[in-house]
């Protein structure tokens, strides 16, 4: 034991007051009247003796209330075992605002509202002096003064937004670059959101707090997405919506009410179970009218958890997908997209405009195709504004260049023309492969196979489609830019390919064709995306300041934006916090609506506790553990690491245990002669 204040050890010369007191109380000489002589040395033996232990009882008592009384002052604590080093003049404060902190925690408070509390006792318990920097977002705040803590702290909120504890700590570090300072870490480090490996950037930066708030145990039944089989969405069609539905909490979610909107109006209601970390996937039929964006939702009905019961998504019908084929005579392409109402087919004759191919979604260039140096440049463009080029070599060697000049242009380096080889079979295809998904059903024999005779080989490429027997790629498909290059080892004209006559020729121009069409958007988003990429919705007024906003009722929000290949990169702004629709507006005019979404890892509320942080960071013997909203708060423990065990509380109570003995055995002590005088 240590005191603080050891100089009150002279308040102890006071002892002797109640001793000379007690001395002196013996001393004085007593007088007892008596009606018979007969019992007096009886009685004068029995009152001797309760009256010498009465008085040495409360000699004792008085004693010890004196003797606490100044242990009391001189504040004596047991010192630490590990003494820790003291607290730097700066000091971070991490405090976890994501959605999952606003889950009960104990007590009837959140786990943000607990880690608040927690924080505001730290920055009480220590030194005024110090500075303190508040991470809540990408960038820490200027530093606050202790004295200013307590409002900046009652205005956090928490934020749909918010960037996970473990990007936090990593931004840290970077700030840090090596500086040693004390950090607090106050989280419910979800298993979902936080790693070790945050931690152990900052093995060299100082004092590391780890403060976890724990989680009542409860059912969170959250959409873990919403999606279609469909390859189109199309208006006035019976559309099916599967939603899956998980449970990231610890206990069965019963009859949970889920439905789904379409616009304003209500197409399905269900009730749903779904076990402890499970997953339960319900189908509803749609129907979207008109060609308009229609603004969805699937709305869960559960408590207590209610930051994620709201799913917001858009629909939107497929246009048709534009199909552009370049070609000097007839081709087989010529009857197969025109007999489907989902292609626009147009087509061109390499002498006529080449930009007419800018707002096409396939291009096939095919049928002995004349390419003029204007259409090379036009095509590569195309392609790397993510447009979907199909390449049919020519029969006729002399038109070799221009394809040459092409690839070339294209990035197609490893392509080379072959000479003198025989046709053969092409190999079975995998329907394993990507680009066959959901295209074939089972197939119960092996089918026959088109023949074909290659004059084109190449190296690696991006996806092989279809391949000859030996080996060799016969469609294969190559990245350039932004856009997708498919190409034929065969021409499709008879006498050097079947593959026009086969089966599987519909099927795999169709699938090209689908392919091309890429949605402009998707149907949600989150709000922690780091950047939302879409096609470019307009290309604007020439010479005007081209400037995208985010429209959100009231709300507007002006997002750092890169138009670049003809996509629109958008970098969330840190006050965009509320999942909803968000209209993105050009020159006052609505292009489109995004919907945005909590993120799913926030619905995940299995999180690590306070013993498995221990033992993640036993290694680490910078980083400490405190369980916080607790009997008690993370402050008391932070002092007890520091300061040692605190007995000043003990001495207190000591002293009027001591006061209370004396009264009783006055009280009593009294009761009890009084009898025997009697009796004599």
């Amino acid at each position: 034991m240590t005191l603080t204040h050891p100089w009150f050890l002279l308040g102890l010369l006071a002892l002797g007051v109640p001793v000379f007191l007690h001395l002196y109380e013996l001393r004085r000489p007593q007088r007892v009247l008596f009606t018979n002589v007969e019992f007096i040395r009886e009685v004068k033996l029995l009152s001797a003796k309760q009256r010498r232990l009465q008085h040495l009882l409360v000699l004792g008592l008085r004693l010890g209330f004196l003797a606490l009384l100044v242990l009391l002052f001189c504040q004596p604590f047991i010192p630490a075992a590990q003494q820790k080093a003291t607290l730097e003049a700066n000091t971070n404060i991490l405090i976890d605002n994501s959605p999952s902190m606003t889950a009960e925690a104990g007590k009837g408070k959140s786990a943000f509202e607990q880690a608040v509390e927690e924080i505001q006792g730290i920055t009480q318990a220590f030194p005024r002096t110090t500075q303190y920097r508040m991470w809540t977002g990408q960038a820490p705040q200027a530093s606050i003064p202790a004295d200013n803590m307590s409002e900046v702290l009652n205005q956090l909120n928490p934020s749909a937004a918010s960037n996970r504890i473990g990007m936090q700590l990593r931004q840290l570090k970077n700030h840090l670059a090596g500086a040693k300072q004390t950090t607090f870490v106050a989280s419910d480090f979800q298993k979902t959101d936080f790693d070790l490996a945050d931690v152990r950037g900052l093995r060299a930066a100082g004092e590391v707090y780890l403060l976890p708030l724990t989680l009542r145990s409860t059912a969170n039944v959250y959409v873990d997405s919403v999606f279609s089989p469909e390859e189109f969405v199309r208006s006035g069609v019976d559309l099916p919506l599967h939603v899956r539905l998980r449970n990231g909490g610890s206990r069965e979610a019963l009859d949970v009410q889920v439905r789904v909107f379409i616009g304003p109006g209500q197409v399905a209601a269900y009730t749903s179970t779904v076990a402890a970390g499970g997953m339960v996937e319900n189908i509803a039929r749609v129907r979207l009218n008109g060609a308009t964006t229609q603004y969805c939702r699937v709305e869960i009905e559960e408590q207590p958890v209610t930051y994620d019961n709201t799913y917001y998504f858009t629909l939107k019908p497929t246009g048709r997908i534009r199909v552009v084929d370049v070609s000097g005579g007839g081709t087989a392409t010529q009857k197969l997209y025109p007999n489907e109402t989902v292609f626009a087919y147009t087509q061109l004759r390499p002498d006529n405009n080449a930009r007419a191919v800018s707002n096409a979604d396939l291009l096939l260039i095919q049928g002995n195709s004349q390419l003029s140096a204007a259409w090379q440049v036009s095509v590569a463009e195309f392609v790397r504004q993510g447009g979907t080029l199909v390449v049919v070599p020519p029969t006729t060697a002399s038109l070799r260049a221009g394809y040459e000049q092409l690839w070339a242009v294209l990035g197609l380096t490893s392509v080379r023309w072959t000479t003198g080889n025989t046709a053969q079979e092409l190999a079975v295809l995998n329907q394993q492969n990507p680009f066959f998904k959901d295209v074939f059903a089972e197939q119960t024999r092996q089918p026959d196979m088109p023949v074909a005779t290659p004059v084109l080989s190449w190296g690696r490429s991006t996806t092989d489609v279809l391949q000859f027997r030996d080996g060799q790629p016969f469609l294969s498909g190559f990245r350039s830019g932004e856009g997708m290059v498919y190409l034929f080892a065969s021409p499709l004209q008879a006498g050097f390919s079947t593959f026009a006559e086969h089966p599987l020729f519909v099927p795999v121009m169709y699938r090209l064709a689908t392919l091309s069409k890429a949605s402009e958007q998707l149907p949600a988003y989150r709000l922690t995306d780091r950047a939302v990429v879409l096609r470019q919705p307009a290309a604007g007024t020439a010479g005007a300041e081209q400037v995208y906003r985010l429209r959100n009722d009231s709300n507007s929000y002006v997002p750092t934006q890169q138009v670049r290949n003809g996509r629109l990169y958008l970098q969330l702004p840190a006050p965009m916090r509320q999942p909803g629709y968000y209209q993105l507006i050009l020159n006052d005019k609505v292009l489109t609506t995004l919907a945005f979404n909590v993120d799913k890892k926030e619905s995940e509320l299995a999180q690590y506790s306070a013993e498995e942080l221990r033992q993640l960071t036993a290694a680490y013997p910078n980083v400490h553990v405190y369980e916080a909203g607790g009997e008690r708060s993370a402050a008391a423990q932070l002092a007890e690491e520091h300061n040692g065990t605190p007995l000043w509380r003990y001495c207190l109570i000591g002293a009027l245990l001591c006061l209370l003995g004396e009264a009783l055995v006055l009280r009593f002590g009294q009761r009890r002669e009084r009898p025997t005088a009697q009796a004599a």
